[in-house]
């Protein structure tokens, strides 16, 4: 009878070296069969992959300790999605055990709702993860999409996430940050978790891990990892309540001004359902929100498990074992719309809705006459003249806002004329970075995180902005080209916010 082994490739990677030589090996998530004749059977040899046998595209996301973009073999022609992660980074973070963990959470998770990991590789500065493509972008891009999900996309899709958990909690794994962001969509519409950059593998997932720092996201983290920093399987079970809340809304069950008035939330269980909420929906919800973790539906300390949340009414109709082989309903938004009380009330006052100032033009540009000067009271009204405008009722990202928020870092007597979010490209590196322009004029980008400046655009009369598609732009100096895409797939707005200061200064 012949033996079967499941391939799975350990490296341990380390501060001097980050992998060992066999960190180049493909990963393989299928069995090989060995014959009995041989006691250590051999793997084929296979040719080593490297980043040249990738063509690299545009940037699909940003990991837990690096970036992640769409990437082409050349041989195949087939697209995957590369994360990139950065030695010097992981080394610095001390996050070296998160990285392992996460490679080797990959290699065992194999379902099909769960994001495949096929080949791992090197280079003298970054370790790579060649993962399934996901084109269908994140859940949370489908929620604001259509707002809420209707009852029979919200049963499935939350049918899918469960039967992924299912799988993970079994292994012992707990993902930690589990969120429409981490949740993506194939081609075909399926759940696929990924990003488990934070998860934990505890010897007996029932009993509850201490973690050393706080790890997740604060609407979605459970009251235990806030009071005792402690995890456990039934911590993803209290991110699937706030999951299925906000598919079912549209609106997150906690969310506070700060992340501590947001902590607070949580751990006080303060949340507010919609006057008008399915009752088997809001059932499954309370039954997920409960503080203390044994008593939450499905938690493997109590008898049943995962069964007792598969069993609930909410799931009537759902066949668990042809999951992943049944046609995903279409995601839509419910034919009746959901009704807050706070939404009642703000219908019985008359409120006006700002637009979001994305973009102004430099003081004296919008004059008719650009050979006449704007008198000082004039200059500062068209400082708030707008170029493009975003209807929002979000006006913190106007450059009012803007101004104030990053005053720390711009001289006195500079006005912000454009500002957003930015991936900075060079070379393979990718850095998510806030660009702002001023009236100066000077191109700053700083890192949104810690606060801080990491640079500057050197300006001169020789910049040149050019439009390179939808999302990338370019900003030629003399001496070097930046390479750049918007966040918010406007890149034109950066092309004539420099065109209008560079015809401003001449």
């Amino acid at each position: 009878m012949e033996n079967i082994a499941i391939t799975k490739v350990d490296e341990d990677i380390t501060p001097s070296s980050s992998v060992n030589s066999n960190y180049n090996q493909p990963v393989s998530l299928t069995p090989y069969i060995s014959s009995p004749a041989s006691s250590s059977p051999s793997i084929p040899p296979q040719k080593k992959k490297t980043i040249e046998d990738f063509i690299i595209g545009k940037v699909l996301g940003e990991g837990s300790y690096g970036a992640v973009v769409l990437g082409t073999e050349r041989e195949t022609c087939v697209q995957y999605a590369i994360k990139i992660l950065e030695k010097k980074h992981i080394i610095k973070e001390n996050k070296i055990k998160y990285v392992q963990i996460e490679k080797e959470i990959f290699c065992k998770s194999n379902h099909p709702n769960i994001v495949k990991l096929f080949f791992t590789f090197r280079s003298e500065t970054c370790l790579y993860y060649v993962l399934e493509l996901c084109p269908q972008g994140d859940l949370l891009h489908q929620i604001k999409k259509v707002g809420s999900f209707d009852y029979k996309s919200t049963q499935y899709y939350i049918a899918e996430i469960i039967s992924a958990l299912e799988h993970l909690h079994g292994l012992g794994i707990v993902h930690r940050d589990l969120k429409p962001e981490n949740i993506l969509l194939s081609g075909d519409m399926h759940i696929k978790i990924t990003d488990f950059g934070t998860a934990s593998q505890p010897s007996h997932p029932t009993q509850p891990t201490r973690a050393n720092s706080f790890v997740g996201t604060a609407e979605y983290v459970s009251p235990e990892l806030i009071s005792n920093k402690e995890t456990s399987t039934d911590s993803d079970l209290w991110a699937l309540g706030c999951i299925i809340y906000q598919l079912a809304t549209g609106k997150l069950p906690f969310r506070g001004k700060t992340e501590f008035l947001t902590f607070q939330k949580v751990s006080n269980r303060d949340l507010v359902y919609p006057l008008n909420m399915n009752p088997t929906i809001k059932d499954l919800v309370e039954k997920l929100l409960v503080v203390k973790p044994s008593d939450r539906l499905g938690s493997k300390t109590a008898p049943g498990g995962f069964d007792n949340l598969k069993n609930h009414p909410f799931f009537e109709g759902i066949d668990w074992n042809n999951l992943s082989n049944t046609q995903p309903p279409l995601i839509k938004a419910p034919t009746e719309k959901i009704i807050f009380e706070d939404d009642l009330q703000q219908q019985l006052s008359s409120s006006t809705i700002s637009p979001t100032l994305e973009c102004i033009t430099p003081r004296n540009f919008i004059s008719n006459d650009l050979s006449s000067p704007l008198s000082s009271s004039q200059s500062q009204i068209q400082t708030l003249t707008t170029i493009n405008t975003v209807n929002s009722g979000n006006s913190s990202n106007s450059l009012v806002d803007q101004q104030k928020k990053w005053s720390n870092l711009i001289n006195k007597d500079e006005t912000i004329v454009c500002q957003g979010l930015v991936w900075k490209r060079k070379g393979f590196s990718i850095k998510k970075r806030q660009l702002i322009l001023t009236d100066t004029p000077r191109l700053i980008y700083i890192d949104p995180k810690k606060m801080e400046v990491k640079g500057e655009i050197p300006w001169s009369n020789q910049i040149k902005p050019k439009l390179k598609s939808n999302n990338n732009f370019v900003i030629q100096t003399p001496k070097r080209k930046y390479l750049l895409e918007d966040v918010d797939h406007n890149p034109q707005k950066w092309v004539d916010a420099i065109k209008n200061v560079l015809l401003q200064n001449k």
